[in-house]
């Protein structure tokens, strides 16, 4: 499968999740389930392509970045759950569109990242999108 297949794969996965979100149990309970799905699978990932015995190679740097994604995303999914239980799933939807925004402007930051015009525009368009939706 190409990477455009698998893109929108996981659109229509992230877009199924928002709305199960609201579906059976407490938020809190389908967060937790959710989130031992995710961990299972992601460490059968990298325990598949990244044995045990090479993780002492990476630097202290990367696990200091990895550490500090883990909380990020941790966060992220805390506050998304809360706010797709108490809002309209459109509004959650196109708010949590502007993590591109976010994404882009810390890799300008932080990384020296230098955006093509097709990608810039791309943002500013999704992110702008974004603020309409959410506004109305």
């Amino acid at each position: 499968m190409n990477q455009t297949a698998l893109a929108f794969v996981a659109a229509g996965c992230s877009g199924a999740m928002v709305i199960l979100l609201r579906i059976g149990a407490s938020a809190d309970l389908r967060a937790a389930v959710r989130t031992t799905m995710v961990l299972l699978v992601g460490w059968s990932f990298a325990l598949a392509s990244h044995p045990p015995a090479s993780w002492h190679s990476l630097s202290k740097q990367t696990w200091i970045l990895l550490i500090l994604a883990c909380l990020g995303i941790a966060a992220s999914w805390t506050w998304y759950v809360r706010r797709a239980r108490y809002s309209a799933t459109e509004s959650t939807l196109t708010i949590d569109q502007l993590n591109l925004g976010f994404a882009i402007l810390f890799a300008l930051a932080l990384f020296g990242a230098e955006p093509t015009s097709h990608s810039a525009l791309g943002a500013l368009a999704i992110v702008v999108g974004a603020i309409i939706l959410a506004r109305r």
